[in-house]
């Protein structure tokens, strides 16, 4: 298809001629005599670029590019006129024309400018096509193949592209919740802005509010200066509450009024700030519950959760366990400097099969410490702690003996898994997670060295 040219143009002969020049080129030239005329076919038509002149009998060139941009920011507008003058050429490439020529021009001269201005206009075009039907769902800091994390990432592609809407993250520890938050603003228009994260948890509720909002200097003692809070420095980017359940009762009726769109002061200033802030919450209890008991206000509640992504615990990904265990393997390894280079299938077995309470980051702690101990090149159940080896398990205990102290079952632990290992003191405190020290005193406690 052809590309349209739209020629705003005074001047009959010159009309003529560029018509003309559209026709050998094969563009198809829509003509108009002055900016009412230009505009309206502007407003007919589908319009690749625009030649126009700088001085027209009812308005300047200027006046139209302004015009023509709030009606189509990507088309090419091209200036013309026979009065050249370096300033208005500046001038007008600042206010968003795509070049500026002057009358009379070489046809070559033309002719390139204009097909660089449609193979622009392609490019953008091309971008804007894929932004829109290409799922987002290259999340490399998102590891998992399970149908569970497939969903999750489906949801952050999805709710990526609605760039202002809250998004509340739920899952229990570990489950990389912080991860998902950055995914969603990667996602997002917004993600050439700022994310700026806070833990809720972290702090009391004053001091809280003077992080999230700023403060004025003098504002109280020890303020010695003004200090942005986190909203300003989030301004048109992400603002990340991490553990928002743990926000003071008192503090929450200040968030709502700012995520409902009302403009906030600084602590001890008179200014109001307006801001656009993207949230995204996360929570590792169920906020819903909270909302219901009195325990977190519902109608905060409410304007977190327009979105929710529910993360997975790992004992519901076992199929991911091998892949995040061979990744931590390998990071861990050279970061270390180590000769470890992969996971054997008896070490791989006991990890699909413990409870993993504190899910990713719990696997991720376990396989480095496992890293440090393993001299070898294949990290195996050897190098493991003892909780995670059903082998180190002793029988559960008879009704006869649920009156035992808590040393006396870890007597009975000690030694039993020392009578697994065939009295290896080595291999026991690995099995144990202990130090070689440590177990040694025990043994001596207990009267079994």
């Amino acid at each position: 298809m052809s590309a349209t040219i739209l020629i705003i143009e005074d001047d009959a002969l010159m009309r003529k001629s560029l018509a003309s020049f559209c026709k050998k080129n094969a563009f198809a030239a829509l003509l108009a005599e002055n900016g009412r005329d230009g505009m309206s076919l502007f407003n007919q038509h589908s319009v690749d670029v625009v030649l126009l002149d700088m001085r027209l009998p009812d308005a300047t060139g200027t006046e139209l590019l302004a015009q023509i941009h709030k009606l189509d920011a990507e088309v090419a507008v091209i200036m013309m006129t026979a009065f050249p003058d370096l300033k208005s050429a500046v001038e007008t490439i600042k206010n968003g024309a795509f070049d500026y020529v002057t009358k009379p021009f070489e046809v070559a001269e033309l002719l390139q400018t204009i097909e660089k201005a449609l193979q622009i206009r392609s490019l953008k075009s091309e971008v804007l096509r894929l932004k829109r039907t290409l799922p987002r769902q290259d999340f490399p800091n998102i590891l998992g193949a399970s149908a569970a994390i497939e969903q999750v990432r489906a949801m952050i592609s999805k709710v990526g592209m609605a760039a202002d809407t809250p998004v509340l993250i739920m899952g229990e520890s570990g489950t990389g919740k912080e991860l998902a938050a950055n995914a969603i603003h990667s996602a997002s228009e917004r993600n050439n802005k700022p994310m700026v994260a806070i833990n809720c948890s972290a702090l009391p509720d004053h001091l809280l509010e003077s992080e999230l909002f700023g403060y004025e200097k003098g504002a109280f003692t020890g303020a010695a200066q003004r200090k942005l809070g986190l909203f300003e420095l989030a301004n048109d980017g992400t603002l990340f509450l991490d553990e928002i359940s743990e926000m003071q009762l008192n503090m929450q009726p200040k968030l709502l009024r700012v995520l409902e769109g009302h403009p906030f002061k600084r602590l001890g200033g008179t200014k109001d700030i307006q801001v656009n802030v993207r949230i995204v919450a996360a929570s590792n209890k169920r906020m819903d519950e909270m909302a219901k008991t009195g325990h977190f206000r519902h109608d905060l509640y409410y304007r977190l959760s327009t979105f929710v992504i529910e993360l997975p615990p790992l004992r519901h990904r076992a199929d991911d366990i091998q892949l995040f265990a061979e990744h931590f393997v390998a990071k861990s390894a050279k970061h270390m400097r180590k000769a470890v280079a992969s996971i054997s299938a008896d070490a791989l077995k006991v990890l699909q099969q413990y409870h993993w309470p504190g899910n990713v980051r719990e696997l991720r702690n376990i396989i480095e410490r496992a890293v440090i101990l393993c001299d070898e090149s294949v990290l195996t159940s050897e190098h493991l702690p003892g909780q995670l080896l059903p082998a180190s398990r002793p029988p559960a205990a008879s009704a006869a003996d649920t009156d035992w102290s808590l040393a006396d079952m870890e007597k009975r632990h000690i030694l039993w898994v020392l009578e697994q290992v065939g009295g290896n003191k080595s291999a026991a405190t690995r099995r144990l997670g202990i130090a070689r020290s440590t177990f040694d005193e025990k043994l001596k406690k207990y009267g079994a060295s």
